[in-house]
């Protein structure tokens, strides 16, 4: 990285394409939580009777790829954090002047004795 310091318009380059590789990221994630389709192509060889190779063939196939739950979690915990956290921060109201105390009965163990 001192090379890219020294040398400030490399340094710009290197910067510039982290954001067009960030926004590639973020656009194959989105994709891969909401879902999407892509075209497969599979080449078909065939020989005729002689052993020669035909003109090849090209079949196109369109697949699609459902959503997927682990993409969506992963982009809703980023995107509204307050709301998708495994442990909300106002799961438990600490600012509460209820001022119950909590009893927890432990059976004996007879470990004590």
């Amino acid at each position: 990285m001192r090379w890219a310091k020294e040398h400030e318009s490399f340094g710009k380059a290197l910067g510039e394409g982290k954001g067009v590789s960030d926004a590639k990221v973020i656009r194959s994630l989105y994709e891969r939580a909401t879902g999407y389709e892509y075209e497969e192509e599979k080449k078909i060889i065939e020989y005729d009777k002689d052993g020669n190779v035909k003109p090849v063939k090209i079949e196109k196939t369109k697949k699609h790829v459902p959503p997927d739950v682990t993409a969506q979690i992963f982009w809703l915990k980023n995107r509204q954090r307050d709301r998708w956290q495994d442990r909300p921060q106002d799961y438990v109201d600490q600012t509460s002047d209820n001022d119950a105390e909590v009893q927890i009965y432990l059976p004996d163990n007879g470990r004590d004795d």
